[in-house]
C-alpha cells in the first residue's frame, strides 16, 4: 500500500486524471443501472478527493463538474422523473457544490500538511545545526582553555624564579580564561541554562556585557596591583 501511494505523489498530473476519470464513468455506470431508488454521490467523492489530494485543487474541482455531468445524465437517462426541470438543477447545483467543497477541503488540508512537514523539517535541520555548532564550540572553547592554561604554567613558573612577566600577557591570559568560563556557562553551549534569554539579541547583548565586565575588573585588578 505504502509503494502505491508513493507512486501516485510521484505521478504525474495527467495521469491521475486518467486513473480518476475511468473510475467516475463506474460510478456513473453502476449509477444508472441500479435505478434512482439508489444514490451513489459518495462513491463520486473518491476520485474527487484523490485527484485533489494528488493533482491540487484546480484538477479537484475539475472532477467535480465531470462527476456532476456524469451523475446528472445517469439520473436522467436512469428513468428519474422530476415534477419540474427547476429540482433537477437544483439537486445538480447542490451536488456540484458539495464536490467543489470536498475537492477544496481536501487539497486544503494537504497544502497544511505539507507546511507542517516542512516546518518539521526545517525544525530538525535547525536542530541539528545548532547541535553541531553547540559541540564545535565546546571543543574550540576546551582548546583555547588547555592551551592557556599552559600559558599561566609559564606565568606561574616565571614568576615562581622571580622574573618578571609582561602584564599584557598576564592581563590577556586571565581575560582569556575568564571569557572561556563564560562560553561555557552560557546557553550557546547549555541553551536551557536558566537566566538566559531566549532572544538572540537580548542574548547577545548580555554576553556583550559580561565580556565588558571581565575586562573592567581586570583591568581595575592590574591598577590596584601596580
Amino acid at each position: 500500500m505504502k509503494n502505491i501511494v508513493e507512486s501516485f505523489e510521484k505521478a504525474d498530473t495527467h495521469v491521475i486524471i486518467l486513473v480518476n476519470i475511468p473510475l467516475l464513468l463506474i460510478c456513473g455506470l453502476i449509477d444508472f443501472l441500479t435505478g434512482v431508488e439508489f444514490d451513489f454521490s459518495i462513491f463520486y467523492l473518491i476520485p474527487i478527493a484523490a485527484t485533489s489530494w494528488y493533482a491540487g485543487k484546480r484538477y479537484g474541482v475539475f472532477l467535480s463538474v465531470i462527476s456532476e455531468i456524469i451523475w446528472f445524465f445517469a439520473d436522467l437517462l436512469g428513468g428519474h422523473i422530476y415534477s419540474t426541470i427547476i429540482i433537477l438543477l437544483w439537486n445538480s447545483l447542490m451536488r456540484f457544490t458539495l464536490f467543489v467543497i470536498i475537492a477544496l477541503l481536501i487539497a486544503r488540508f494537504k497544502s497544511k500538511m505539507q507546511k507542517i512537514y516542512q516546518s518539521e523539517l526545517l525544525l530538525e535541520k535547525n536542530k541539528t545545526v545548532i547541535n553541531t555548532l553547540q559541540q564545535l564550540t565546546a571543543l574550540i572553547a576546551d582548546n583555547i582553555i588547555s592551551q592557556n592554561a599552559e600559558i599561566i604554567k609559564w606565568i606561574n613558573k616565571k614568576r615562581s624564579r622571580g622574573e618578571s612577566v609582561s602584564e599584557k600577557v598576564d592581563r590577556a591570559s586571565q581575560i582569556i580564561g575568564l571569557s572561556m568560563k563564560l562560553l561555557s556557562e552560557t546557553s550557546f553551549i547549555h541553551p536551557y541554562k536558566q537566566n538566559i534569554p531566549n532572544d538572540p539579541d537580548a542574548y547577545l547583548e548580555l554576553m556583550k556585557k559580561k565580556l565588558s565586565q571581565i575586562n573592567q575588573n581586570i583591568s581595575h585588578h592590574d591598577a590596584k596591583s601596580i
